[in-house]
């Protein structure tokens, strides 16, 4: 791991309090932008102020990194939509996008959900 490169204070508390038990394993930046790699498989990207830009990884994301919009239309698509309703719809991949998520689930379902 590069020891140079100091994340904000906002994304180190970010990954100890959503990750307990992640370590870094290596850290990017580009412009003002921060690359972090977890060990768990988990990639998160942040911006200069630490603030979550992207999180993804091939397993399911753990709950309490997904905004409650976002777990809502989740479950809201799983009981209208016979063809989800039994399925195991992890989320891998979650991008903020200004005013809303792109959200990959298995089975490479994407979706578009709007915060407003």
């Amino acid at each position: 791991m590069d020891t140079t490169i100091k994340l904000p204070y906002d994304a180190e508390i970010f990954i100890k309090s959503k990750f307990l038990k992640a370590q870094i394993v290596e850290i990017e930046k580009i412009d003002n932008i921060f690359k972090v790699e977890l060990d768990n498989e988990v990639f998160i990207t942040f911006d200069e102020n630490g603030n979550w830009i992207s999180i993804n990884s091939e397993k399911r994301l753990p709950e309490d990194v997904i905004p409650d919009i976002v777990q809502k239309k989740i479950s809201k698509l799983k009981r209208f939509e016979t063809k989800y309703k039994y399925e195991n719809l992890d989320i891998n991949e979650i991008r903020k996008i200004i005013n809303s998520y792109r959200v990959i689930l298995d089975h490479y379902l994407e979706m578009h959900i709007y915060s407003n």
